[in-house]
């Protein structure tokens, strides 16, 4: 049990077409009336106590729970019948707020209810064989989409999106006729149906065009630099990442194939060429795809070793320092030592270079 209305007026709570919280007492109306000091209870089919607004053996008038040409409602927080009447589970306004109201409810509303929408558009429409965007004309309710002069119009399947809370039959995803104009019906939440036509055309004559239009890898650094006038495509990964088997997501041209498929793993260790071939079938570009591996940022001292040294130098990564011993009586003004670094890093002073480390040397 959600609501009590005790107000003077007929009007009904579902003259505003709302959504039922959980919890309303079913019968002929969304309603339940009284004078104002009354108390309901909610019983099942067996007789049996499921949930109550009041208490049975008092007079509600001054009570707590007076709602003489007011309302109650159950909070929204509370989504269990109680057989107790609990004071806390409930929001009443108190006596008389609604006194010699005789028309507009909806302001006093359970927080909660909404309105059911009345929209019934389609929003967006696309074919995988069109070559362009759908035109959706919400006045007249058509749709007209061009697919690929090769494409089998009597077995395309659109994705299609809806108003909010709407529905649509057939549903998008489902492959359909369009050999002549299609109708789907959409259906708003309020009940309101909506038949849209939707007018599938051929593109006039097959297309030559044979582009890569997208390249991606899950390790790029950067969107790929595709270049049209040359069929190159050059995309950037980190420093460490295995270009022998690098798997591409690749679109091209509607209508076009491209061979290696799209998805297949490939070794890009050097430059690697994809055909794409044109809808018309004959005309054909080879397009070179090269993977730049991004420099090594490591500088690094791995190894540090002087021929006078008595054991191993102590390297600190973290605090970048070098502590070496040498052997008593070694001349620290002129020690060459050998020192290898972190892969394509660079040195200075060079090593294998005599140094003078009478202090510590950077």
């Amino acid at each position: 049990m959600t609501n009590i209305d005790n107000s003077s007026t007929d009007q009904q709570w579902t003259d505003y077409n709302l959504i039922q919280p959980a919890h309303v007492i079913h019968g002929e109306t969304t309603t339940i009336r009284g004078n104002g000091d009354d108390a309901y209870e909610l019983l099942d089919n067996s007789s049996a106590l499921i949930d109550v607004y009041g208490v049975q053996t008092e007079d509600g008038t001054g009570t707590s729970w007076d709602y003489t040409d007011s309302y109650a409602y159950r909070n929204l927080d509370i989504t269990n019948p109680n057989a107790t009447f609990t004071l806390s589970e409930w929001t009443i306004a108190g006596a008389d707020v609604l006194d010699g109201m005789s028309s507009d409810l909806s302001s006093f509303l359970t927080p909660g209810y909404r309105a059911l929408s009345g929209e019934n558009d389609i929003i967006s429409f696309t074919i995988p064989q069109e070559t362009g965007p759908a035109n959706i004309n919400s006045t007249s309710h058509t749709i007209d989409i061009e697919v690929s002069a090769v494409a089998d119009v009597s077995n395309l399947t659109p994705t299609i999106g809806i108003s909010t809370s709407a529905s649509i039959n057939p549903p998008g995803g489902e492959a359909q006729d369009f050999t002549t104009p299609f109708t789907y019906t959409v259906t708003a939440q309020n009940g309101d149906p909506q038949d849209w036509i939707v007018t599938v055309t051929q593109a006039s004559g097959a297309s030559s065009e044979a582009d890569i239009l997208t390249f991606t890898l899950p390790e790029q650094t950067a969107p790929a630099n595709i270049n049209a006038t040359n069929q190159t495509v050059e995309i950037g990964v980190p420093f460490g990442t295995d270009v022998t088997s690098l798997t591409p997501s690749i679109t091209v041209s509607p209508g076009a194939l491209i061979t290696p498929m799209s998805g297949t793993a490939q070794d890009f260790s050097n430059p690697f060429d994809y055909t794409v071939i044109a809808e018309d079938g004959a005309t054909y570009l080879v397009w070179t795809v090269t993977v730049i591996i991004g420099a090594s940022t490591e500088n690094d001292i791995l190894t540090f070793t002087i021929p006078e040294q008595t054991g191993s130098a102590s390297i600190d990564a973290t605090n970048h320092t070098v502590d070496i011993e040498v052997a008593n009586g070694s001349n620290l003004a002129s020690l060459t030592p050998s020192i290898t670094i972190s892969a394509d890093a660079s040195i200075n002073p060079a090593s294998g270079t005599s140094q003078d480390f009478t202090n510590p040397f950077t």
